[in-house]
């Protein structure tokens, strides 16, 4: 099977929003991208920090709520780094999806 496009959402939480540069821009253009991909069919694909510093259920685990998966998108939790560009990666409901640069 070919590689499929996603958008991946990765780590916009409430704790790692709260510390990120211009994380208002940031987030309203993710939101806007989502929106885009979900409209075109592209699958979006939530992925969440899962460690010791954020624990499921917390606040600062939630995802902003302005990126809160929606219906019909695959939420992952991330227990580890996923590595770079060109590694393979199984996303639950997500098929294979192959990171490549921008």
């Amino acid at each position: 099977m070919p590689p499929r496009s996603a958008l991946l959402v990765i780590d916009m939480q409430n704790a790692t929003v709260a510390l990120a540069y211009r994380a208002a821009e940031t987030v309203a253009a993710i939101a806007g991208l989502s929106a885009r991909a979900r409209a075109a069919g592209v699958p979006v694909v939530v992925v969440r920090q899962r460690d010791e510093s954020m624990v499921p259920g917390t606040e600062g685990w939630q995802v902003v709520p302005e990126l809160a998966p929606r219906e019909g998108d695959s939420v992952n939790a991330l227990y580890r780094s996923i590595g770079w560009p060109g590694r393979r990666v199984r996303l639950r409901a997500a098929a294979d999806v192959e990171l490549s640069p921008a």
